[in-house]
């Protein structure tokens, strides 16, 4: 599937900003969406991103480390239940999406595809 814009979640972000600059220099219209105007939780906020969209990358997430496990629900929030909905929406409207995550959660070692419940087996 040819594209010429995409949308970046997170696109204020390490990545997003690298992700952004690449995707300018091959001729890509780019859409960027982050904090503080741009909330991944709020469905609203979503639905308009996807909105439009051609592809979407995910580079938002919770990603301060050391706060995570005092803050669970706004980490679960931004890097569990916002993803869920962002994959909901962009179905619906026939988007896809390219979701980035980390050695942190997911080491790349398991061969073939991953089940939803290994996230939930992994912050258990």
């Amino acid at each position: 599937m040819a594209f010429k814009t995409m949308t970046i979640l997170g696109g204020k972000g390490m990545l997003g900003t690298d992700l952004a600059v690449v995707a300018s220099q091959r001729g890509l219209g780019v859409r960027i969406y982050d904090l503080p105007e741009f909330d991944i939780t709020d469905g609203k906020q979503l639905e308009a991103a996807v909105s439009g969209s051609e592809v979407i990358v995910n580079c938002a997430a919770y990603t301060n480390v050391e706060k995570a496990e005092s803050e669970i629900e706004l980490a679960n929030q931004v890097n569990g239940y916002a993803v869920g909905r962002l994959g909901e929406i962009a179905k619906d409207a026939g988007v896809p999406v390219l979701h980035i995550s980390t050695d942190f959660v997911f080491d790349g070692m398991k061969a073939g595809w991953l089940n939803p419940d290994a996230v939930i087996a992994f912050f258990a």
